[in-house]
């Protein structure tokens, strides 16, 4: 019922002519419809992106339309992608989103004009929404198997081995990215690392540890590009000198 409700409001109001451009509309529906394919729904959701950042004209009220339009278009998607338990998709989308609305929006950071103001408001709802996402798919599709010896690699819907390979390098590098974002921003809030803020690091530190050892495919990586995910694995495990 809800999920039917949203479908008619967003036919009846976002998808209007005025409010969403015809081919970001054409791209939204077409992720939607197919989120149990989660490469092809994030795909249409990747030209839909770059459709509405893609600005030639740099006129702050258009940048600011068109990261309000990516912004309540991750929200469909993500709240379409929850009713449906499967974030894979909006993952990817949102992240790929930030990444551009990033592009677009930093030539307006620290402006004085309320349009300026909006635009980093705008890029923070965004933000906001990756750290929301990133938290649940932790919670979600990486807490419940990481503690135990081939859980999580089992887990991934492949019988290929090079697939969970590949899969298990994202899974790490997701896992890293996240506990790097949440010692930044816990680092500001706090401005010096407190003891109490440095207990929540260990227990994502610990997380990374576990995948790792439970999941021996981490030791034999396949790609080049499988480096960033070690780095980045690496980078988050040398904060408060704990790599073990």
């Amino acid at each position: 019922m809800e999920r039917e409700v949203l479908a008619n409001h967003i036919e009846d109001y976002f998808l209007r002519d005025e409010l969403l451009p015809k081919e970001s509309r054409k791209y939204l529906r077409k992720s939607l419809a197919i989120l149990n394919e989660p490469d092809e729904s994030f795909n249409y959701f990747k030209k839909l992106a770059i459709s509405l950042t893609n600005i030639e004209c740099e006129e702050p009220k258009e940048v600011l339309r068109a990261l309000r339009q990516l912004s309540i278009s991750l929200w469909i998607l993500y709240a379409w992608s929850r009713d449906e338990d499967n974030l894979e998709s909006i993952y990817c989308a949102c992240e790929f989103s930030l990444l551009r609305a990033w592009k677009v929006a930093t030539p307006y950071f620290a402006g004085k004009k309320n349009v300026e103001k909006n635009i980093e408001s705008t890029l923070n709802s965004i933000i906001n929404l990756y750290h929301q996402l990133s938290d649940e798919y932790l919670q979600k599709v990486v807490h419940p198997h990481v503690g135990n010896l081939y859980a999580l690699s089992s887990s991934i819907n492949s019988h290929n081995s090079i697939d969970v390979n590949i899969k298990l390098f994202d899974i790490l590098g997701r896992v890293a990215i996240h506990g790097l974002w949440s010692y930044s921003y816990l680092s500001k809030e706090y401005f010096l690392e407190t003891e109490s803020l440095m207990e929540g690091i260990r227990k994502q530190q610990d997380i990374i540890i576990q995948l790792i050892n439970n999941n021996p495919l981490l030791m034999t990586p396949y790609k080049d590009e499988q480096a960033i995910d070690i780095f980045l694995a690496i980078l988050f495990l040398s904060i408060n000198r704990i790599v073990q």
